[in-house]
């Protein structure tokens, strides 16, 4: 019971131990031993980094294995798709969009969870020289098209801000050179967003198809 107390638990567990409860005075003691430890198991309260290992582990297990290349949505499915095959049950990637806000922050906490030993060290915001300095407008027209690969589809403004500081974070976690991924500035000096989207449109939308 004192597991319990550490949260509210849901209508479906407080149904549950309801009739446990009632049950109790017609059960046979080992009966009722065996079920109060399944009972207990189901009511067993996880940790914060349990929960999160259990729903950004697929993502984690990626990240390792790409060791500092951005996650695109596409390499996800296609791990996702290897692992239920097994019988497994990971999230889904657009349930992790869902849950996080977006694919970025998605990779942000599973960054941040994998190497938690380190984090301290490593800036939320995590910005170089080379990424506050001077791009072409090609450059960020390149930038836009790797984060569209990266997300599945066209990023809008802070989609595109939160894909380009989500990956630098990953390239200095893994101790890769910082990609060139502009800072809003950056992106701003060299002919903005929307021109830069609209040209990367014209360049690989017919690519893409």
């Amino acid at each position: 019971m004192d597991k319990l107390r550490d949260r509210l638990p849901s209508h479906e567990e407080r149904d549950a131990l309801a009739l446990f409860l009632r049950l109790i005075p017609h059960t046979e003691s080992a009966v009722l031993l065996e079920a109060s430890a399944m009972v207990g198991e189901e009511l067993k309260v996880r940790t914060a980094p349990e929960r999160r290992h259990e729903k950004l582990g697929l993502l984690m297990e990626l990240i390792k294995d790409l060791a500092g290349e951005y996650p695109t949505t596409l390499a996800y499915h296609e791990r996702y798709l290897a692992v239920v095959a097994r019988g497994e049950t990971p999230p889904h990637y657009t349930v992790l969009i869902r849950d996080y806000n977006g694919w970025p922050p998605a990779v942000d906490a599973a960054g941040r969870h994998l190497h938690k030993g380190t984090q301290e060290r490593i800036p939320d915001r995590y910005t170089s020289r080379a990424n506050r300095g001077k791009y072409s407008f090609d450059e960020v027209v390149e930038a836009v098209n790797r984060a569209r690969i990266a997300l599945g589809d066209w990023p809008v403004h802070d989609e595109f801000q939160r894909f380009c500081v989500s990956e630098r974070l990953l390239a200095a976690r893994f101790g890769q050179p910082p990609p060139r991924a502009p800072a809003p500035q950056a992106v701003r000096n060299a002919g903005g967003f929307a021109r830069s989207l609209k040209e990367a449109k014209r360049r690989y939308e017919p690519l893409a198809a």
